[in-house]
């Protein structure tokens, strides 16, 4: 129920668009880019890819708060598969991904100009799962929904009155049992109804 109500208010913070970054106007992008793994997550998970919403509303002309929702999917390390397969007897297919759901708030180095540098800082809910498909020994699927942050930079590119462009550098860190799964993310965000 807590991840729903979480997703809820994310999903209306991101719905909401206006023309620009004064006091009290917020804005709506979609995102894509990619997942880099790091750490020991990075032994186990590769290269992967992500996208989703994300919305922010300004409370004065360079601090605001809003929310992202992202799917984010991973690909597996060959090793780590080899060493299933060994385990199971018999080839395996493993497949990871995550249901980002994360309050932020974003902090602008800049109030005018046509770019527009920023930082940011979210946290919330990663829901994660981990699914083993094999020929004859049937499926297992594990899923858990757990306490994450992340944190980057970012810069917009204002392409007109209602359009900017830009892109995000983000770390993320997944806490689970004791645990995280650690990567960054690299992606580009288009914004409607303003930057």
């Amino acid at each position: 129920m807590k991840f729903k109500t979480l997703a809820a208010a994310a999903f209306a913070l991101a719905l909401a668009a206006s023309p620009s970054h004064a006091a009290g106007s917020t804005s709506f992008g979609i995102n894509v880019g990619v997942n880099l793994p790091t750490g020991d997550f990075g032994d186990i998970a590769s290269l992967g890819y992500f996208g989703g919403v994300t919305g922010t509303m300004m409370i004065n002309d360079q601090f605001g708060i809003g929310g992202d929702i992202n799917f984010h999917s991973f690909g597996v390390n060959n090793d780590y598969e080899e060493a299933l397969a060994v385990l199971a007897g018999e080839s395996v297919d493993v497949s990871w991904s995550a249901i980002q759901v994360t309050p932020h708030a974003k902090f602008l180095f800049s109030k005018g100009g046509d770019f527009i540098p920023y930082a940011r800082v979210g946290l919330g809910i990663y829901n994660t799962k981990f699914k083993i498909e094999t020929a004859t020994s049937g499926d297992s699927e594990e899923s858990s929904s757990d306490f994450g942050y992340n944190l980057g930079i970012g810069g917009m590119k204002k392409l007109g009155d209602k359009m900017a462009m830009g892109v995000e550098l983000l770390y993320h860190s997944i806490s689970s049992e004791g645990e995280s799964a650690n990567l960054f993310t690299v992606g580009g965000v288009l914004n409607f109804g303003g930057n």
